[in-house]
């Protein structure tokens, strides 16, 4: 016997609860036109961190009419989590300061754009997206039609024709930004005997500097980020609800119960996935880092870390065990190197 926990409906068949349920909850779910400002739901606003929690009356923990009537497509009755518990943030605990790098590529993100003319920017953003190729012909065709008025236009060396032009022109003078918040590691794989490979080098770059990077693109953009965890009920059930948000979720709940009290919880997920890319070719697997703390299905929640390194062999050792054992020594290195950037947060 299975029973609908909205209205009561008994069923001898289990599988027919799940499709009734779907069926019955749109039926139960209440117009906004049923909440009147007289009737907004009430709910229990998050406990303040510090040492006045215990001389806090129950009175003053309750605020009335603070919580918003349902928008479209997300109905419920919503509630913040009770924080009460979560452990003290010691003066001693070493942090890691990533402010100077933001500001050192803002320095160098304007000392860039001085070194072309602002004409120059205008056109290389319509193309900066597109293949090197089709972006060389559009810079050397503009370079070449601008060239006939040069009594008007002054383009001199401030109009790089090629996008390897313009890159060889920031790394002599300015040099390479990137430098400063890359890491680079040397896979050990003699133990697998093959020819020519004693070490994989892997290069990439901080997660924890990428996802800042995005965070300030989606900043940016006016996405809202979600940093405390809140409870979504069902109007009628009172029952727990998921699916609306990040906010709603016990990922969020679970990790800001483990934090130190006023801190913020950085949501990532870190993947790589080369599909059915074969190394045969000269495509690559991304390693990527995903920002969490938004709802939002913009590509500049994830930026790029780096490409999963491989041991370049001939064809012939594909099928090869010992190959086979090397590749999954490179992945495991691999993913524990990125990882252990995390782990320094906490460990420094």
């Amino acid at each position: 016997m299975a029973r609908c926990d909205n209205c009561g409906r008994t069923f001898t068949n289990n599988f027919q609860l799940g499709p009734h349920k779907k069926v019955c909850w749109n039926m139960q779910l209440p117009l906004e036109s049923d909440f009147s400002d007289d009737d907004e739901p009430v709910c229990d606003a998050a406990i303040p961190d510090g040492d006045d929690d215990a001389n806090a009356s129950d009175d003053d923990l309750k605020l009335t009419n603070l919580a918003q009537r349902p928008r479209e497509g997300c109905w419920g009755e919503e509630e913040t989590v009770n924080l009460r518990h979560r452990p003290v943030f010691l003066e001693t605990c070493a942090t890691y300061d990533y402010e100077p790098l933001q500001r050192r590529f803002r320095t160098y993100v304007r000392d860039v754009m001085d070194l072309c003319s602002p004409q120059f920017w205008q056109m290389f953003e319509t193309v900066m997206q597109q293949a090197s190729t089709v972006a060389d012909i559009v810079l050397n065709t503009t370079f070449k039609l601008l060239s006939g008025h040069t009594k008007t236009i002054k383009l001199g060396h401030r109009w790089p024709r090629s996008t390897r032009t313009l890159r060889a022109k920031m790394i002599k003078q300015l040099g390479s930004f990137w430098d400063n918040v890359q890491e680079t590691y040397y896979i050990d794989v003699k133990q697998f005997g093959l020819p020519g490979l004693n070490n994989v080098p892997f290069t990439f770059v901080d997660p924890i500097y990428v996802w800042i990077k995005q965070c300030e693109e989606l900043q940016r953009d006016g996405h809202e980020f979600h940093w405390n965890p809140k409870i979504l009920r069902h109007p009628r059930t009172k029952k727990c609800a998921y699916g609306a948000g990040v906010q709603y979720g016990m990922l969020l709940q679970s990790a800001c119960a483990n934090t130190p009290a006023g801190s913020r919880v950085a949501l990532l997920n870190l993947s790589w996935d080369a599909g059915d890319t074969g190394y045969k070719t000269r495509s690559a697997c991304p390693i990527c880092v995903q920002v969490m703390n938004v709802n939002s299905a913009s590509t500049k929640t994830i930026g790029l870390v780096g490409y999963l390194p491989h041991a370049e062999l001939g064809d012939a050792y594909g099928s090869h065990s010992d190959y086979k054992r090397c590749q999954a020594h490179i992945l495991q290195v691999t993913s524990g190197n990125v990882v252990s950037l995390f782990i320094r947060l906490v460990t420094i």
